[in-house]
């Protein structure tokens, strides 16, 4: 009985696969464009807000741009990993 299930599943979906008839690509690439799209976003973001905060904390609380650093590094590690994912979802696309 599963013997001929499977070959009817088999007969089913193998003249779909080799002539791709079923096979459409344009509701990937839509989801890729829109997380490529989506991630340079966040990116654009966190450097936004990142050059904000900085600028507030040194101009108006008078704090040294050095204790700064690691909230500068942090923040453009993220915006640059971000950036990297947008550019992997290109390349898949």
């Amino acid at each position: 009985m599963k013997r001929k299930i499977m070959m009817l599943l088999a007969l089913m979906i193998l003249p779909n696969l080799l002539w791709g008839a079923s096979i459409s690509t344009d509701g990937a690439t839509n989801v890729l464009e829109s997380i490529k799209t989506a991630l340079f976003a966040v990116a654009g973001i966190t450097i936004t807000v990142l050059i904000a905060y900085v600028s507030y904390q040194v101009m108006h609380k008078g704090r040294p741009i050095d204790e700064m650093t690691k909230i500068i590094v942090g923040a453009g590690l993220l915006a640059s990993a971000t950036a990297i994912g947008g550019v992997f979802a290109s390349f898949v696309s």
